[in-house]
């Protein structure tokens, strides 16, 4: 088994998802020390995924890297099904989630899912659409369930919450943000669920710009 952990950025207006993957030993040893010395184990097996994004004339890819900072090391993996970019990706146990986006024409409400344990260099595989068209949203995991707020649907921001839950593979809306957001970060902490910030493009005049 495995234990995945995932960020996603918005780095010189290059969009993408870094997955982290904790790989775990093919017969793991159970480990009675302190938090830290095991936080430090599931470090060293860590490996970096970067998927989607955009490439030549701002078109989405479906590229899918990893990165091993044992060997230092770029390999490709298998391409997501769809080229996306404005993704919100987490990742929940051995598997990693990547969230709606732009494919170049519309916002997209559909997910993709890489299974990590399936095979060496994972399979990708589509589960069930959030309820909203969602590209920039923000996107955590709190328990068993991932969690994805606002972002840009082509025609305007969201302030809507919605939940999926892997085990029935069904997504669920929840109470409304007091602001609409996109570009935002979901964080957890202490068993609660913050959006911070929004992202504002504006042009030489002045004018806010959605993106």
């Amino acid at each position: 088994m495995e234990n995945t952990g995932v960020m996603a950025g918005l780095t010189h207006g290059i969009n993408f998802t870094v997955a982290t993957v904790q790989k775990s030993p093919a017969e793991p040893e159970v480990i009675n020390e302190d938090e830290v010395q095991q936080n430090e184990l599931k470090r060293a097996n860590e490996v970096l995924l970067v998927v989607g994004g955009f490439g030549s004339q701002q078109s989405p890819i479906d590229v899918v890297e990893k990165y091993d900072p044992k060997t230092q090391e770029w390999s490709f993996l298998p391409s997501i099904t769809r080229k996306r970019r404005y993704v919100a990706s987490v990742s929940l146990h051995d598997r990693i989630y990547v969230i709606g986006g732009y494919d170049g024409r519309s916002r997209l409400s559909s997910v993709e899912c890489l299974d990590y344990t399936a095979d060496e260099d994972g399979v990708w595989y589509s589960v069930a659409p959030m309820n909203v068209r969602r590209g920039l949203a923000g996107a955590t995991t709190l328990g068993d369930m991932v969690y994805v707020s606002g972002g840009f649907d082509g025609s305007r921001r969201h302030t809507s919450m919605e939940r999926y839950d892997p085990n029935i593979d069904q997504w669920s809306m929840l109470g409304d943000m007091q602001t609409a957001r996109e570009g935002a970060g979901l964080v957890v902490a202490s068993g609660v669920i913050y959006c911070l910030g929004i992202l504002s493009l504006r042009c030489r005049n002045g004018r806010e710009l959605n993106g």
